[in-house]
């Protein structure tokens, strides 16, 4: 359609939700019915109902449909992160940063024909990019996930999970499983214990603005815990008080 969007957790509180539809100039609010009524909309958006797009017959025929035709630099979507003040601030995110994150080829095997890769955890949380349009671009099934996450990890190849749910879980239980995408949080010597003997792990890092990560390390039993190195198109900088590039092994701040 060549429209940006804004995922809203319908479990966020009402005035983050308005503030969100305010503060983004919203002009079309989508959701299934049984939500709508329930979604803050003081501003009287206009409202969609997705429900009859969701009881809609898969096509057998060929469609004429004509696609927008988008360029690499128009938005793809805002997500909204707590922000340094309390205050939710909107990141804007172009698609040529979408398409570089969907199609890098960092984790090899972990997304191809005949994987199934786990799409969990709140849709406006930008994690949840990871594994849908990066199955997608590679030609993996994107199972979504259900409230039986336990459940949904065992019928997947690739899985993914904030970090602190490896602490949770026993990866005999996923025999399925040979990749797991974690981040979010910084990955305990005792989870890549747990884990790693079982799965490749690769701990994701970076910050919303950099289009959900910027680097992956892939972590073996033996393997250091480290942010690793960053995918295709990004670089890495750490520089001093000054900006100037420290030497190898001086602490500094990160440019990414």
């Amino acid at each position: 359609s060549g429209a940006a969007y804004v995922p809203l957790d319908p479990d966020y509180p009402a005035d983050r939700i308005q503030f969100v539809l305010e503060d983004s100039v919203a002009s079309v609010l989508m959701a299934t019915e049984s939500l709508l009524g329930s979604v803050p909309n003081q501003l009287q958006i206009p409202t969609i109902s997705v429900d009859p797009f969701i009881l809609m017959p898969v096509l057998t025929e060929p469609s004429d449909f004509q696609p927008f035709a988008s360029s690499p630099s128009d938005l793809a979507y805002v997500i909204y992160t707590s922000g340094t003040t309390g205050r939710p601030k909107g990141v804007l995110v172009e698609h040529r940063s979408v398409a570089n994150m969907s199609t890098d080829p960092c984790l090899g095997d972990a997304y191809g024909p005949g994987r199934r890769a786990l799409q969990s955890g709140s849709i406006a949380f930008d994690g949840v990019l990871a594994n849908t349009f990066r199955p997608l671009c590679t030609g993996s099934t994107v199972v979504v996930s259900t409230d039986n996450l336990v459940g949904d990890l065992r019928n997947v190849n690739t899985g993914l999970l904030v970090t602190s749910f490896l602490s949770r879980l026993n990866p005999l239980d996923f025999p399925e499983m040979s990749t797991l995408v974690t981040g979010g949080e910084s990955l305990l010597p005792e989870q890549q214990a747990r884990w790693a003997p079982y799965c490749l792990l690769a701990n994701h890092y970076g910050p919303t603005e950099t289009t959900v990560y910027s680097n992956v390390a892939l972590i073996g039993p033996v393997d250091d815990i480290t942010i690793g190195r960053p995918i295709r198109n990004v670089f890495n900088l750490v520089v001093d008080d000054d900006l100037q590039i420290v030497p190898v092994g001086v602490p500094g701040e990160l440019l990414i």
